[in-house]
C-alpha cells in the first residue's frame, strides 16, 4: 500500500509539471543535424536578406546610375548579405531575454530560446559571417571595406553593451538611419569604381534615401518597438515605445509613414521625372498602406493589441519592399 502511494504520488507530480511544461517551446529536431543546420539558418533570418539587402541595394544602384546594375554588382550583394546576416545573428543573442518572455511564437521559438543552436555556436556563426564579408567588401573597394567595418562596429553595439543601442529610446532609430545612409555610401563608392552615375543625380537619389529612411528606419522601427512592447518590458529593455507608450508610439509611426512616402514618392515622379505605370502603382500603394495604417493605428490607440501591432509592423515591410522593387521598376 505504501508502495502505491508513492507511485501515485509521483506519478501526480510528474502530470502536474507535465501540465505546467510549454511543449510548444520543444524543438523535436534541435538533437538532429538538420535541425541544428536549419536554426542557423534562421539565425541569419534569410526573410530580411531579401527585402532589405536585395531590394534595398538594387533601389539604391538604380537610383544613383538610372540603369540596372551588371552582374558584377551580385558581388556587392553578397558582401552586403553576409554582412546583415551576421548582424542578425547576434542580434538573437542579445535579444535571447527579451525573446524567452514573449508571447509571440516568432520571437519565443528562435533557435537560441528553442536550444537547437547554442550561444557558441551562434557567436562563431557572427564573427564567421562578418569576416567572409570584411573579405569581399577588402575585394571590392577599402571605401566599401570602411563602411563594412563601419556597420559591424554598429551592428555589435546594436545589441551589446556599453552602448546597447536596441535598448535606449531613440537610439535604436538613430542606427537605422545611419545604417542606411553608411549603405547608401557603399552603393556608391561601388558606383564611382566599377559604373558610374548619372549626371544630376546627387538631389533626386539623397530625396529619395532620405524618404526610404524616414519611413524604414524610423517609422518601421517605432512600429517593431511596439510590436516587441511587452516582452521588452519582460525583458528589461527599455526602448522608444517603452517610454512613449503605444499610443503616442503608434502615432509617431504613422507620422514617420507620411511624411516618409510623400519624400520617397515626390523624388520617383517629380525629381527624376519617372511618371510611368510603376510610379502610379506606387501612388496607388502608398494611399492604400496609409489607410490600411490609419486604421491599425485607431486601434492601438483605443487598446493596445499585440495582433494589430504585428499586422502594423509586417504592413510596414511589405510596404517598403514593394516600393523598393516599383523604384527600381519605374527606371525600366
Amino acid at each position: 500500500m505504501v508502495t502505491e502511494s508513492i507511485e501515485m504520488t509521483q506519478a501526480g507530480t510528474t502530470a502536474d509539471e507535465s501540465s505546467r511544461f510549454d511543449w510548444h517551446l520543444v524543438d523535436p529536431r534541435r538533437s538532429t543535424f538538420a535541425g541544428k543546420v536549419m536554426g542557423h539558418i534562421r539565425l541569419a533570418r534569410p526573410a530580411q536578406l531579401i527585402w532589405l539587402d536585395l531590394c534595398l541595394s538594387l533601389c539604391i544602384f538604380v537610383g544613383i546610375t538610372g540603369h540596372m546594375p551588371p552582374s558584377h554588382y551580385l558581388w556587392f550583394i553578397l558582401t552586403a548579405v553576409l554582412i546583415d546576416a551576421g548582424a542578425c545573428t547576434l542580434n538573437d543573442i542579445g535579444d535571447l531575454d527579451s525573446d524567452k518572455a514573449s508571447t509571440e511564437g516568432n520571437r519565443s521559438e528562435r533557435p537560441l530560446v528553442l536550444g537547437s543552436v547554442s550561444k557558441r555556436a551562434a557567436w562563431t556563426q557572427g564573427i564567421v559571417l562578418f569576416a567572409l564579408g570584411a573579405l569581399l567588401a577588402a575585394w571590392l573597394s577599402p571605401y566599401i571595406l570602411a563602411c563594412a567595418l563601419a556597420l559591424v562596429v554598429l551592428s555589435y553595439q546594436y545589441s551589446f553593451p556599453p552602448l546597447r543601442m536596441d535598448a535606449r529610446p531613440y537610439v535604436q532609430q538613430m542606427f537605422w538611419f545611419t545604417f542606411g545612409i553608411l549603405y547608401f555610401m557603399a552603393v556608391y563608392f561601388y558606383i564611382i569604381r566599377y559604373d558610374h552615375p548619372m549626371h544630376g543625380f546627387l538631389q533626386a537619389a539623397l530625396a529619395m534615401i532620405i524618404g526610404v529612411q524616414v519611413f524604414a528606419a524610423l517609422g518601421e522601427t517605432l512600429a517593431k518597438d511596439l510590436r516587441d512592447l511587452d516582452n521588452d518590458k519582460a525583458g528589461g529593455k527599455y526602448t522608444t515605445s517603452v517610454l512613449l507608450g503605444p499610443t503616442r508610439t503608434a502615432r509617431y509611426a504613422f507620422y514617420l509613414s507620411c511624411v516618409g512616402l510623400s519624400i520617397w514618392i515626390f523624388s520617383i515622379i517629380v525629381l527624376y521625372g519617372n511618371w510611368g505605370p510603376a510610379a502610379l502603382v506606387m501612388g496607388i500603394i502608398a494611399v492604400l498602406w496609409t489607410i490600411i495604417c490609419f486604421r491599425l493605428v485607431r486601434e492601438l490607440t483605443d487598446h493596445y493589441s499585440k495582433a494589430s501591432a504585428r499586422k502594423l509592423h509586417l504592413g510596414f515591410i511589405l510596404t517598403f519592399a514593394l516600393l523598393l522593387i516599383l523604384s527600381m521598376l519605374s527606371f525600366v
